[in-house]
């Protein structure tokens, strides 16, 4: 029988950080991650577009992210959650990158930002269009959310069209070719998810038809290509050539934005049982997650977690 001082259950971003952390803080202590398959098994190696975190400071700010969040989350945020979450990013972020991560960058070596639904100004980082999975890469060495674009024929799992492709300049579009979104949203296709979605669904059960289409056939091919290179690939492999063929796409579970409950230190209403990632209903998402505060939430609240734990825990 496997014994531990502490055991982790999940390796996933959340799971991994925590296990950093607390090595660093209590060398002498065996810590046990517990995974249903491979350590790189998990949703965070799925997460596409990136890691949202306020860097420009001259056009951002973390008031701009706050107010951005509490938006999406149709009300339900807690904001004191929100705001220590946003102000925590730059850290956070800082640390993912000495850990190893690679972040795309600016020809001036400035990390290239991009801008997803629900978020007035750039501030995604990302490493091209599998963030989760470099993320995973380093760290190994009561609601749903929907999905607006998940591609059209593909399932078990459904393979999700980012959307900083959206960001990036493609237009949702019916199959007759009309744009929709100016209907619902004066943001039109950079509107938060849940207003996509449910936009998309809307005109599907208008129409009758099984899919809209997301057109990126006027984008620029090489930037495309730098950007998003594995999504181009698997269009590629079920006969859709972005740059030729609208990308069939529809609305699809993505998250659950709802669990245990955990106050901000991310403590459950059990003694020394600690909950962090897409497991726990900590406030911060509300109703709705603004697009890329996932991957960051599980990452900004590790510290926090590893210091009560290192100081209050193994007392004599």
């Amino acid at each position: 029988m496997t014994e531990a001082d502490i055991l982790v259950l999940g390796s996933g971003v959340s799971g991994l950080t925590y296990a950093i952390h607390v090595a660093q803080m209590l060398p002498d202590k065996k810590i046990v991650i517990l995974t249903k398959g491979d350590l790189m098994d998990s949703n965070t190696k799925w997460a596409q577009g990136g890691i949202s975190v306020v860097l420009d400071l001259e056009n951002d700010s973390f008031e701009k992210h706050i107010q951005d969040t509490l938006i999406a989350g149709d009300g339900l945020c807690d904001e004191e959650v929100v705001r220590y979450v946003v102000r925590e990013g730059p850290k956070r972020f800082k640390e993912m990158v000495d850990w190893g991560a690679e972040f795309d960058r600016e020809e001036d070596g400035d990390f290239s930002l991009g801008r997803e639904g629900g978020h007035t100004e750039n501030r995604v980082a990302h490493h091209k269009d599998i963030t989760g999975y470099e993320i995973e890469r380093t760290l190994a060495e009561k609601y749903y959310q929907f999905h607006p674009t998940a591609l059209y024929g593909i399932s078990n799992p459904a393979f999700l069209i980012s959307e900083a492709v959206r960001g990036f300049g493609a237009k949702l579009r019916t199959i007759s070719g009309e744009r929709f979104m100016h209907h619902y949203d004066p943001r039109e296709e950079l509107a938060s998810r849940d207003i996509v979605a449910r936009a998309i669904d809307n005109e599907l059960k208008t129409s009758g038809a099984p899919y809209v289409t997301l057109d990126c056939r006027h984008l620029e091919r090489e930037e495309f290509l730098q950007h998003f290179p594995n999504i181009y690939e698997t269009c590629l492999k079920i006969g859709i050539d972005c740059f030729k063929d609208p990308i069939p796409v529809v609305p699809a579970a993505h998250y659950m934005c709802g669990g245990v409950m955990v106050d901000i230190k991310t403590q459950t209403s059990l003694e020394n049982l600690l909950a962090i990632g897409e497991v726990t209903s900590s406030g911060l998402h509300g109703a709705n997650r603004l697009a890329s505060n996932s991957v960051r939430v599980s990452v900004r609240t590790i510290p926090i977690r590893s210091d009560i734990i290192a100081r209050n825990s193994f007392r004599k």
